[in-house]
């Protein structure tokens, strides 16, 4: 019974959980409201390689070869507890080839403030979220704040992944390789973070919207 107790799954237990993608507009607004660095780079990291934040934010220089670009995912910062060496996405390299605070050795890629050998905490990473979403909110026409504050509720880092996993050239590779480029079992990816939207069925189906036949309404941008 214990044992039974223990056992973690990583299902959700809702009849129709929400979990919502992140389309690059939604993603340019929270970095450009953002307030420190660090929150656009883990947002950005995360759209071009599928990982969770926590492996991101944890990431430090000695798990990154730029030269060969290579990451080295540490089973201690993944969920599963899977170390794995994968290649990284040209668009990552960048990213990480023109910080401003890149470090050397086993300095972390995202230091705390309270403590530069260490990763900044997640709860950090977490009140950023809020207060870019909140800017972005003040910041928006009044006409239009409710309107956003619909499209931002419950879009988070893990959004991205969403992202990533619903992209239709990823949806094609095969399920090992998936598995191995964002360390998450085909299982999960396929009912906890992919999604068929009805413009995913239009567009599949060859549907059209509108008296005259026109295209439906713009779908989120394929990840790069």
């Amino acid at each position: 019974a214990l044992r039974r107790a223990q056992r973690w799954t990583p299902l959700p237990r809702e009849q129709n959980p929400q979990r919502p993608s992140m389309p690059e507009d939604l993603e340019e607004l929270l970095i450009e409201h953002g307030t420190s660095w660090q929150f656009g780079v883990a947002l950005q990291l995360g759209r071009v390689t599928g990982r969770r934040n926590s492996a991101i934010r944890q990431l430090r220089w000695s798990d990154i070869d730029l030269s060969r670009a290579e990451v080295v995912w540490r089973g201690k910062t993944d969920k599963v507890g899977r170390q794995q060496v994968v290649p990284l996405p040209p668009r990552a390299v960048d990213i990480l080839k023109n910080l401003e605070h890149r470090g050397i050795g086993n300095a972390p890629v995202f230091p705390s403030a309270a403590d530069p050998t260490q990763p900044t905490p997640r709860d950090t990473f977490q009140v950023w979220l809020k207060r870019a979403k909140a800017r972005a909110i003040k910041a928006a026409p009044e006409s239009e704040r409710d309107s956003l504050r619909l499209r931002l509720r419950g879009v988070g880092f893990h959004a991205e992944k969403r992202s990533f996993v619903r992209d239709p050239e990823f949806r094609n590779k095969p399920p090992k390789v998936q598995e191995a480029f964002v360390g998450t079992n085909h299982e999960t990816l396929r009912k906890v973070y992919d999604e068929v939207t009805p413009d995913d069925l239009r567009a599949a189906m060859g549907f059209t919207s509108g008296p005259q036949g026109e295209a439906n309404r713009e779908r989120e941008p394929r990840v790069s």
